[in-house]
């Protein structure tokens, strides 16, 4: 009954969560918060005196087992994709907007704004805070997706041709987060998918664009009531991610591979022009 709950039945039940060691450290602070909030709508509604539950959950609740990827790992990653496919597309969106697979899996043709540069996700239900969000490309990736996508109606899946599960109750990333679960083993890389989302942060991290800013274009923010830009223009979104995404664009290396993602083969000569052709890439 609920005038029987203590503080202690909660730490008890929480510290058998850590024991049995199913769950990691968010996956037990989110169900403490559910059950507490629970709890303190019954109290209340009860009239009855509320317990203290500050300090039930776990200490350090984003720390795991996950981290950025090297940039050898990036390298290998992007030299055995193919080029122009759904694929190399959802990954380079992941590595350079620290976004969720599933809102580009879920993302069509017409949400897709070449006017500033952005995947603008128009149904909350695809984004985990229910939050409208956008995405910002890079600007050497606007005009090969603009012509990746040349021809198609505006409700057609963004990306077409990638797997999608036949059980409509499976989420969109269902199939696609398989797809590379098998090919990152098969290409030896020790990475997920979602390793890209903290190898941006990471970077966004150390870069000096705000955090309010950076938690925009990740996700991270709290709704608002302003729109899917939370709050900020499109250019400042822009500009931010540029810089944030240095560790990509400002690699002779890795901008070579992208480049041959999307369809812009990189001369094989000199150095010279080798950086020329990668400075007007990330001019266009």
């Amino acid at each position: 009954m609920l005038d029987q709950v203590r503080r202690s039945h909660l730490l008890a039940w929480r510290d058998h969560l850590v024991g049995n060691g199913d769950y990691r450290p968010n996956s037990i602070n989110h169900r403490l918060q559910f059950v507490g909030a629970i709890l303190r709508v019954g109290w209340r509604d009860a009239e009855m005196a509320e317990q203290n539950l500050k300090g039930i959950v776990l200490p350090n609740p984003d720390d795991n087992d996950r981290g950025a990827w090297t940039r050898e790992q990036m390298l290998k990653a992007l030299r055995a994709l193919e080029p122009n496919t759904w694929a190399c597309w959802v990954y380079l969106i992941g590595l350079t907007t620290g976004v969720r697979l599933g809102e580009p899996m879920a993302a069509r043709v017409g949400w897709f704004n070449p006017k500033t540069g952005m995947i603008e996700i128009k149904n909350r239900k695809f984004t985990k805070a229910k939050k409208l969000h956008c995405m910002p490309l890079l600007p050497c990736l606007r005009g090969p997706l603009t012509a990746y996508i040349e021809c198609r109606s505006s409700d057609e899946y963004l990306f077409a041709d990638a797997p999608r599960p036949s059980n409509p109750k499976l989420r969109a990333s269902h199939g696609a987060s398989k797809w590379f679960g098998r090919f990152f083993h098969k290409h030896e890389i020790g990475r997920v998918f979602h390793e890209l989302r903290d190898t941006w942060i990471e970077a966004a991290k150390h870069s000096t664009v705000e955090k309010d800013i950076w938690e925009i274009i990740s996700g991270h923010s709290a709704a608002t009531v302003s729109d899917r830009y939370g709050g900020k223009k499109p250019d400042v979104l822009n500009k931010s991610n540029e810089t944030i995404c240095k560790f990509i664009t400002e690699d002779a290396e890795i901008m070579a591979e992208v480049n041959r993602f999307v369809g812009k083969g990189v001369p094989a000569s000199s150095e010279p022009e080798r950086q020329a052709f990668l400075a007007a890439g990330l001019a266009a």
